[in-house]
């Protein structure tokens, strides 16, 4: 039994070497086509693999019978499962990467819902691969059932400088085709229960694709850029001087610094175990639960809808750190100052109750405190002061200064007609 879990603690270590050697080989600098579907490849492999441990592993623990080794088994499972968290979460970063652009918040328009999709299949990911071959030459190609979330553009999503993003959902046989057909001409009677799931399904993939042509534009992309609209230029960041307090820790238990007025961060640095720790748990505990709005970094790790660890300049020992939960970085935030700073910036800032849409709007996601909602009237749109705005500050590392000038820039900013219909309402962007 020992050898065995020795065996498998050393794939563990293994598989987390190939992660970090994975990730900076593609996301480092651009790679080639073949080369991006390669490594999806090389995912689907380890994912699997990594599948059959799990199975033998539960296995194991329903047959053993001492609690210490029952732990460790389950120690080694967490493991298994936040390795391919990991790797499910490296397709999202490609495709945000090569196909997207490094553009997040588009990348976010693909997203069905914001929950982990658990509909792996190694099998049909490798006929994907296979399909995806044949297009290997003209572009880049993600197959969309091994991202962290479910997308709902289709079974590849692809991208090339000449045509911007596409989409191909892989259907064959005559009733597949028969279903599209129905879809596309509004057909819904006499079918039966698998087939109105099937067509409600092509029906929300159509939809989704007609929707992001509305918003972006056709083509989505000029001159090999993203065109949507982020204003980030001219945003100092705190990045910097966490990356220099990290520096500071060295033998230090943890460190707390001050942003601004309105942002503050406690780093931890796990050289011993926490529960070996009490002075520790009490500054974690303090700093916690003295503020409603704080958060840590690395939750986000996983949360490819906003600016992922790769956009920023962490540096290799930092992410790796950060991703083994070695450096755990609190993050509190004063959102009345936040507002307060807001208003005196858009002077036209606005408050109303919220509506029975904006708490059922998770797709925009409106901040709702005490009832209300704050919102601001921009050029073509409404504009809702949104969760993105807790999001920039902790992914994108925001000062105040940053995120204040990120809504007033965006808002005011001219933006060309064919980005927005005049009468749209997008909400926050």
């Amino acid at each position: 039994m020992t050898e065995l879990l020795n065996k498998y603690e050393d794939i563990i270590y293994s598989n987390y070497k190939q992660y970090f050697k994975i990730y900076w080989f593609i996301l480092e600098r651009n790679r080639n086509s073949k080369e991006v579907l390669e490594t999806q490849n090389t995912i689907n492999e380890i994912i699997k693999d990594n599948n059959l441990i799990i199975t033998e592993l539960k296995k194991i623990k329903n047959e053993e019978s001492k609690k210490r080794q029952k732990d460790r088994i389950n120690f080694l499972i967490d493991n298994i499962n936040y390795l391919n968290k990991l790797f499910f979460s490296l397709i999202d970063d490609i495709i945000i990467k090569y196909i997207c652009l490094d553009d997040s918040a588009l990348f976010a328009q693909l997203i069905d819902n914001f929950e982990e999709y658990n509909n792996y299949n190694y099998e049909r990911i490798k006929k994907y691969i296979e399909k995806a071959n044949y297009y290997i030459n003209d572009y880049y190609i993600v197959i969309c059932d091994l991202s962290y979330f479910a997308l709902k553009c289709g079974d590849l999503v692809m991208y090339s400088p000449q045509n911007g993003m596409d989409y191909i959902e892989l259907k064959d046989g005559e009733k597949n085709l028969e279903i599209i057909n129905k879809v596309l001409n509004g057909e819904d009677k006499n079918l039966s229960s698998s087939e109105k799931k099937q067509f409600d399904r092509i029906k929300k993939q159509i939809l989704k694709h007609q929707d992001l042509d509305k918003i972006y534009g056709a083509p989505m992309y000029e001159q090999g850029k993203s065109r949507f609209f982020e204003y980030d230029n001219d945003s100092e960041t705190y990045l910097n001087k966490i990356k220099k307090d990290i520096k500071e820790l060295k033998n230090n238990d943890y460190i707390e610094n001050k942003v601004d007025d309105n942002i503050s961060y406690l780093i931890i640095n796990y050289r011993t175990k926490l529960n070996q720790n009490d002075s520790l748990k009490e500054v974690i505990s303090k700093y916690n639960t003295s503020y409603d709005n704080c958060y840590t970094y690395n939750e986000f790790i996983l949360d490819p809808s906003n600016c992922r660890p790769y956009q920023l300049d962490w540096g290799k020992i930092i992410y790796r750190k950060l991703v083994l939960n070695r450096l755990i970085i609190f993050i509190r935030i004063d959102l009345k100052g936040v507002f307060q700073e807001l208003k005196e910036k858009i002077t036209n800032l606005e408050i109303r109750k919220a509506t029975k849409e904006d708490y059922q709007d998770e797709e925009m996601k409106p901040f709702i405190i005490d009832g209300r909602i704050i919102y601001y009237e921009a050029p073509y749109e409404t504009i809702r002061i949104g969760k993105q705005l807790i999001f920039r500050i902790i992914t994108k590392l925001y000062t105040t200064k940053d995120t204040v000038n990120h809504y007033y820039n965006s808002g005011l900013k001219y933006r060309p007609h064919d980005f927005f219909d005049e009468t749209s309402n997008q909400g926050e962007k």
